[in-house]
């Protein structure tokens, strides 16, 4: 199933979903298999009149909490942040769009990599979405400019 969602006549996010139950007396939306793309409306669009990606990602099952705004996110979640290329993979994310914090369960391993150049994985992950900050409990990374890192880094980011 397709979902198209609009802002003032604009194309502003796409999901594609495998599986959908939407719980309207209690605001709260569960699928599976989701897949989105959202797009930056404050950018100028392109020659196809087109806005550019803002985020995109996939995610394996959602729960959505449209009442308290909380987003549950499991069964391995790909985040890909477009303008910042970077990417967030993890086995499962919690999104409070109040607070503005994402954060995983303590023992669960997330993994950012911006552009093909740094990799952090760690446990215990929480970030800030207005400041874009993040902190891990325990972490380690690898911080890559070689050319030969470099490759070996995109053909490991295809395969994802």
């Amino acid at each position: 199933m397709t979902i198209t969602q609009f802002k003032n006549l604009k194309k502003s996010t796409v999901f594609e979903v495998d599986y959908l139950e939407n719980y309207v007396d209690d605001r709260v939306s569960a699928g599976r298999g989701l897949y989105f793309i959202n797009y930056n409306l404050n950018e100028k669009p392109n020659d196809n009149n087109e806005y550019p990606v803002k985020i995109k990602g996939r995610i394996g099952s959602i729960l959505f909490d449209e009442k308290n705004n909380e987003f549950f996110l499991g069964d391995s979640v790909f985040l890909k942040i477009a303008k910042e290329d970077l990417t967030i993979s993890a086995p499962m994310l919690f999104f409070n769009r109040n607070k503005h914090v994402v954060s995983a369960p303590a023992e669960s391993t997330v993994e950012i990599k911006k552009g093909y150049d740094l990799i952090i994985s760690g446990k215990g992950f929480v970030a800030n979405t207005l400041s874009k900050n993040f902190v891990f409990k325990s972490a380690k990374g690898i911080v890559s400019k070689t050319p030969e890192n470099t490759e070996t880094e995109n053909s490991k980011a295809r395969n994802e």
